[in-house]
């Protein structure tokens, strides 16, 4: 293996002839644990403050681990991976460029924010952006006026940023 290529993914397996001491099985992923840890782990994953994973693949692995050394309970680790990889769909984790956060602070929750504000993600400081209906459908009107009464639906967000120097947000009005 050349050790100066840092972009190609190694994959393996090992078979053993033996399994290593004390192992009990494999984990099926479930979280089994009383509900009074859970609401710890809940807590932990809303504080934050968890160490960054230099490799992204591995995130769930720390974060659980994490989960565990916080509150000393290491033997609850296949639990605790479990309940990271489960908080993805329960929103108490989300993504921000690659990386799992907390879901106030993910991109998912941003975009929901600004859905419920229609304003278009990504909208910087004192950019205009079609923030009503009443807006839209005055800024559609224009459009269809100088268009001969043809829009293509496909070049309307471009047409309102040409025209109007404006950001439109298509999942904001549906």
């Amino acid at each position: 293996l050349d050790p100066d290529v840092k972009s190609a993914k190694r994959t393996f397996s090992v078979l053993l002839e033996e399994p290593p001491e004390g192992f009990q099985g494999f984990h099926d992923g479930k979280v089994d644990l009383p509900d009074e840890e859970i609401e710890e782990f809940k807590e932990g994953l809303l504080e934050g403050g968890w160490p960054w994973s230099i490799a992204p693949d591995h995130q769930a692995f720390e974060i659980a681990f994490w989960l565990c050394n916080r509150r000393e309970r290491p033997e609850h680790f296949p639990q605790a991976l479990g309940f990271v990889r489960s908080s993805l769909n329960t929103h108490l984790l989300g993504t921000k460029n690659g990386r799992l956060v907390a879901f106030v602070e993910s991109e998912e929750y941003l975009r929901r924010c600004n859905m419920q504000r229609k304003m278009p993600t990504g909208v910087e400081e004192g950019e205009w952006y079609v923030a009503t209906e009443a807006c839209l459908r005055g800024c559609l009107k224009r459009l269809l006026q100088d268009q001969w009464g043809r829009l293509h639906v496909s070049e309307i967000k471009k047409m309102i940023r040409d025209y109007f120097g404006a950001e439109l947000s298509e999942t904001a009005f549906g």
